[in-house]
């Protein structure tokens, strides 16, 4: 099965998922999809989310995933009844930590070798980000 076909079948899978929202990020002039975003519930004890992200490069410092986080932040918060969510980015992409930092995240911990890269280059660093629906009101 090719990459893609496998990314594509886990987004069918997650769709079914109630508890995972996720959404496709088009260029409005161009009707392109340009990216993805999603949310899930990481804890239903304590209605904690955590959101993660993917966008083409050629999109890259135009706001897209800014806006997109924004807004995403607004649904989790707002629509899915989140009390904290959270996301983290490898410290070899600070962009993407800038773009949590617009929505109004706090980086709360980090680095950490947490996330699983691959067999030849194992776990790598990542930061920590953060923010609660009391915290997200505050902003708006």
């Amino acid at each position: 099965m090719t990459h893609t076909r496998k990314i594509v079948k886990s987004w069918i899978t997650q769709a079914k998922d109630p508890y995972f929202f996720f959404w496709i990020i088009e260029e409005i002039s161009t009707e392109q999809a340009v990216g993805s975003i999603g949310i899930q519930v990481v804890s239903f004890n304590d209605n904690h989310g955590e959101v993660g992200y993917c966008f083409n490069r050629s999109v890259w410092n135009k706001g897209y995933c800014t806006e997109a986080l924004k807004e995403v932040l607004r649904f989790g918060f707002e629509e899915a009844r989140f009390n904290r969510i959270q996301a983290s980015h490898s410290t070899n992409n600070p962009a993407s930590g800038r773009v949590m930092e617009k929505a109004g995240m706090i980086r709360e911990g980090g680095p950490m070798k947490d996330f699983y890269k691959s067999l030849q280059s194992g776990y790598q660093d990542t930061y920590l980000y953060g923010i609660t629906k009391a915290a997200w009101r505050l902003l708006h």
